[in-house]
């Protein structure tokens, strides 16, 4: 039988992709640790939202999302995010913008329809990482087309979020 535990962290450390191991509460696992939480954020998002092409886009996202969280646990200067995929979202980003276009942009309280809001709490949650990633970046370094992708995450999810309610007529 396979088990989900390892008892390897029960002291407070983790292993990273290279196989170190560091303290659970580094600014290293805190900032993967925090697109992991975004990562599921978005999950729950597109499980709400039952919109297929929102669902394709952000399982696109969500992949991105993974190599995000392999380059930040990993030492040695390996990446696995470009800067065709800060082009990549901004297309999205585009998308969603252009389908709600008739929209005038305005202050926005979320909760207008389940579906947005948690696209609102992922867009949130995509804030949290860009701040928990530029403290790791503090100390270590971190390539600016990661944090670019990060913050072209929040766009993409508030455009989306925009979209939604929009399109369902719940916008003036």
């Amino acid at each position: 039988m396979y088990r989900y535990y390892t008892r390897s962290g029960d002291k407070g450390q983790t292993s990273l992709y290279s196989g170190e191991r560091v303290q659970k509460n580094s600014l290293c696992v805190e900032a993967f640790g925090t697109v992991d939480e975004l990562q599921s954020s978005i999950g729950y998002a597109r499980a709400i939202a039952e919109d297929g092409q929102i669902d394709a886009d952000l399982r696109a996202v969500e992949g991105v999302l993974g190599g995000v969280m392999a380059e930040l646990a990993t030492t040695g200067g390996k990446t696995w995010i470009v800067t065709e995929d800060v082009t990549n979202i901004e297309a999205l980003c585009d998308k969603y913008t252009a389908l709600a276009s008739d929209w005038k942009p305005k202050f926005v309280v979320p909760g207008d329809s389940p579906a947005s809001a948690a696209l609102h709490v992922a867009r949130a949650v995509a804030r949290r990482a860009e701040r928990r990633v530029l403290s790791f970046a503090d100390v270590e370094p971190v390539q600016p087309v990661l944090l670019q992708y990060l913050n072209r995450v929040s766009d993409l999810l508030y455009a989306m979020a925009i979209y939604i309610d929009f399109s369902r007529g719940l916008l003036d």
